[in-house]
């Protein structure tokens, strides 16, 4: 049975994050994540997608 990943303040921060072609890092008060041409950048004030 797969699970929802769960994290609370107790849980690490990682600054630098990569699986299977997508690497996703944080930086500047976002989560900024690539595969390929194809970026998202998740922050505070919404989503935004690039390619």
């Amino acid at each position: 049975m797969r699970q929802l990943p769960w994290w609370d303040a107790s849980t690490r921060v990682l600054h630098e994050w990569h699986h299977e072609g997508i690497t996703c890092r944080l930086g500047s008060g976002a989560i900024l994540c690539r595969t390929g041409a194809v970026a998202i950048r998740v922050a505070a004030d919404g989503f935004s997608v690039a390619r």
